[in-house]
């Protein structure tokens, strides 16, 4: 059976500014003047390298890579809160997010013919809730703090692929990073579909290919049919 693999946040669950607004309210309790924007765009690169050196080192669950984050810009930004008490905040916006419109329709329809699982980078209480949440019901969920890696290392997808028994050629990857979505994928033969919605895609330089794009899920199961018509 064809196996959909997705990816949750940006692609199912909508993340909002709720991370931006956090970081508002963490800067409004400096002394010093940072301008929010910025200091997010730092955490968000931060937040990547900490995972990564979680993929070659010792994995840490992504809350305990948030505090990690927050301490490492307090002191590039000579902050002198308690960086452990502050980053709550920021870990009190998960488990808080909305679905897109159409991702309850889309999930349910594929699930009828296909096997649907989650492949998402996050812990797995804050995913729960929101499914819970949002009523998300899938075959099954598989997230970093399961696996002990981080997409877009290798490991993450093969663990996915061994644990369903499915071939690399019977699956398909639909997601909204190009990093995580396409390029991980794409190192272990898995076909991908990006889901576009900011129409980002080809700004840059960007050497592997989806299979497919979409700036939404409203044409996702025509996809998926497609997908499985050419494979199989």
């Amino acid at each position: 059976m064809p196996l959909i693999i997705f990816d949750v946040y940006g692609t199912l669950i909508s993340t909002g500014t709720g991370s931006l607004d956090a970081v508002k309210k963490i800067l409004a309790l400096q002394e010093e003047d940072i301008k929010p924007e910025e200091f997010y765009r730092e955490w968000k690169q931060q937040h990547r390298i900490n995972m990564d050196n979680a993929n070659t080192k010792v994995f840490v669950n992504e809350a305990t890579i948030f505090k990690h984050d927050l301490e490492q810009l307090y002191l590039k930004y000579n902050i002198r809160r308690d960086f452990s008490k502050d980053v709550n905040i920021m870990l009190d916006t998960l488990g808080k997010r909305n679905c897109f419109d159409e991702t309850l329709l889309s999930i349910e329809t594929l699930r009828k013919k296909y096997r649907v699982v989650i492949g998402s980078t996050t812990d797995n209480d804050p995913l729960y809730q929101d499914m819970e949440r949002n009523g998300v019901v899938v075959d099954q969920v598989y997230t970093s703090e399961i696996i002990h890696k981080y997409k877009p290392d290798p490991e993450f997808y093969h663990y996915i692929l061994r644990k369903e028994e499915c071939n690399k050629k019977e699956a398909v990857f639909i997601g909204d990073s190009y990093i995580d979505d396409v390029c991980g994928p794409s190192q272990v033969g898995i076909k991908s579909i990006l889901i576009d919605r900011k129409h980002t895609f080809g700004c840059g330089e960007n050497k592997i290919k989806p299979w497919k794009i979409s700036d939404s899920l409203e044409n996702i199961i025509e996809l998926v049919s497609e997908f499985c018509r050419r494979e199989f």
